[in-house]
């Protein structure tokens, strides 16, 4: 029984470094070991790691980033899988009774997710991973870098290695025989009550927002279905057939958020995301500093003001 951690990165904001070395914590000893492998991954950080049924661990995506000039740097996202498996041939210079390992390639085919890092992965009991989320660079230059956040989720199925984007609610965007209208009679919103009816949360919620992402758009088969908005690093589970998903940053500009809603989806009908609790954004107060263009802004208010005078 083992724990294994890979890669990651250190800034203390006057240098940085990417990893790739791999380690393993055993769970019996409480002992850290670093395990030495003749070839191993580039380094990089918010990568994806999941241990599969039959032994290996996948890891696959992430971010990079190389000095390209004094003070100009340079990000990588990695769209390269390995899976980290036991060498059957071993190692000789190993100790007596250890296990030694090494790093395949791994090719993945399917509708692979779009280039990022930080995106969440969790595994479930049927051997598929499923990822949400995450961050591409889309704009970048020697000052400026901005990021395109996903609210995306896919599922890899780590036996055949393939790849399949999940869609919510495909079955619920098309309209049955001979009920091509949309619901007139929808209930009103719900009072605050108690959620507990999947055994895995009790908790007390909320009714319903009155916003457009509660209710169907009218006249229409495109059903607004809820669910998490774009974001990275959040945390996700499989349980007893449901995909939780909770928390993870956000930004816009210069702006980081850090989420606190929970979201759950039926993985077996796969027909709408559940709000456990809501995002709290739009009623939240922004205590940090203005950003550079506000500060521009009001500069030049100041000297419209001192023209006049």
């Amino acid at each position: 029984k083992k724990l294994f951690v890979f890669g990651g990165f250190h800034d203390n904001n006057a240098s940085y470094r990417y990893f790739n070395d791999l380690y393993a914590f055993s769970l019996e000893s409480y002992s850290w070991t670093k395990i030495e492998t003749s070839v191993a991954p580039p380094a990089r950080s918010g990568c994806c790691m999941v241990a599969t049924g039959d032994g290996k661990i996948l890891v696959w995506g992430g971010y990079s980033k190389t000095t390209v000039k004094k003070e100009v740097d340079r990000g990588t996202t990695h769209t390269d899988m390995y899976a980290l498996v036991s060498n059957d041939k071993g190692d000789a210079k190993a100790p007596a009774g250890s296990t030694s390992y090494k790093w395949v390639s791994v090719k993945a085919s399917g509708k692979k997710p779009a280039p990022r890092s930080g995106m969440a992965v969790a595994m479930a009991q049927n051997g598929k991973a499923y990822a949400f989320g995450g961050v591409m660079d889309t704009e970048e230059d020697e000052e400026d870098v901005r990021g395109l956040f996903s609210s995306e989720l896919h599922v890899l199925d780590t036996a055949a290695t393939t790849w399949r984007k999940v869609e919510v609610g495909a079955k619920a965007r098309k309209p049955e025989k001979g009920n091509s209208k949309p619901n007139q009679d929808e209930p009103e919103p719900e009072s605050a009550k108690v959620v507990s009816d999947d055994g895995i949360f009790t908790m007390t919620v909320g009714g319903a927002s009155s916003g457009p992402s509660s209710t169907a758009k009218s006249g229409t088969n495109d059903l607004d279905l809820g669910g998490p908005s774009p974001r990275m690093n959040a945390a996700i589970v499989v349980c007893k057939g449901q995909l939780y998903v909770y928390g993870g940053l956000f930004e816009t500009g210069s702006r980081q958020y850090t989420l606190s809603d929970l979201y759950s989806l039926d993985l077996h009908k796969l027909d709408a995301w559940k709000t456990l609790i809501a995002n709290s954004l739009n009623s939240s107060e922004w205590l940090g500093s203005d950003s550079e263009g506000e500060s521009s802004s009001d500069e030049n208010d100041d000297d419209d003001d001192d023209d006049d005078d």
